[in-house]
């Protein structure tokens, strides 16, 4: 199983939809700080317990 969307509304910093599209190789998250980097793992993390 592979993710190829999410779209993230409502949580943390991301009041507004915000979405990001996944490839089936390697993905990297580049931001400035503050940007929501860290909160998009603590997401993912959050949806597979």
């Amino acid at each position: 199983m592979a993710i190829e969307k999410v779209i993230i509304q409502n949580f943390k910093k991301f009041k507004e939809p915000f979405e990001i599209s996944f490839n089936e190789n390697s993905n990297l998250l580049v931001g400035d700080n503050e940007s929501g980097k860290s909160i998009i793992i603590l997401m993912r993390k959050a949806t597979y317990r």
